[in-house]
């Protein structure tokens, strides 16, 4: 049986998720870790919770994410 603390909700934003990070930390109470650039651990919930900022993220860690989108250039490739 799974456990709902074994996955994580990941939000993919091109851009600083500035309402969302805020809403969590003002409305919802939780805690806000940017633990590596572009990544953001949110706590407080039964449910792990992650942003990422792809545009903060070094182009090579960001191949797997554009893959996901299907926004690989041909030297990604």
């Amino acid at each position: 049986m799974l456990n709902i603390t074994d996955m994580t909700l990941t939000f993919v934003e091109s851009h600083y998720p500035r309402d969302l990070l805020e809403h969590f930390e003002k409305v919802r109470n939780f805690t806000v870790e940017e633990y590596h650039p572009g990544i953001y651990n949110i706590k407080g919930d039964i449910l792990p919770i992650q942003i990422i900022d792809n545009r903060k993220m070094s182009p090579d860690e960001n191949v797997w994410l554009k893959n996901l989108d299907t926004r690989l250039d041909k030297p990604d490739i």
